[in-house]
This record gives structure tokens, C-alpha cells and sequence, in this order.
């Protein structure tokens, strides 16, 4: 299980996220976190294997915002 802050420095697109230290074998639960009350977050699966390579999409962010995406391998 990890944490993964994120920042937006201004208004620049965001580029994908490339993991480190994944088991590429194993299926990640990533769901975006600490939101305020009644907002949906992104919430998806994806394999150890894609996001290390790959990266995760992330969001678009507004200029200087921040996200919290909590990822969990699954069994």
C-alpha cells in the first residue's frame, strides 16, 4: 500500500506518472483520496506491470492544486 501526493506547479497538462519498486505481477487498486465531502475522485485498476512502464494518467489539476492517490495491491 502507498501514497502518492501530487502537485501542480501551474498550467502545464499533466504527464503520466511513472511508478518505481511495483510488482509488475500484481493488480493496483488507485483511488484518489482526501476530497471534499461528496466529490468523486478518479478511481480505477491498473497493473503493476502498465504503471511502471506507462505511468498513471493523472487528472487535469487546476494552476497550483494538489492530489492524494492511495494505491493498494490487490491479491
Amino acid at each position: 500500500r502507498a501514497v502518492v501526493f501530487v502537485y501542480s506547479r501551474g498550467d502545464a497538462p499533466a504527464a503520466p506518472l511513472k511508478l518505481k519498486g511495483l510488482d509488475p505481477a500484481k493488480t493496483y487498486r488507485i483511488k484518489e483520496i482526501d476530497l471534499a465531502k461528496g466529490v468523486s475522485g478518479l478511481e480505477t485498476t491498473e497493473s503493476g506491470a502498465s504503471l511502471v512502464r506507462d505511468g498513471l494518467a493523472l487528472p487535469a489539476l487546476g494552476k497550483y492544486a494538489s492530489g492524494v492517490f492511495e494505491l493498494t495491491a490487490e491479491k
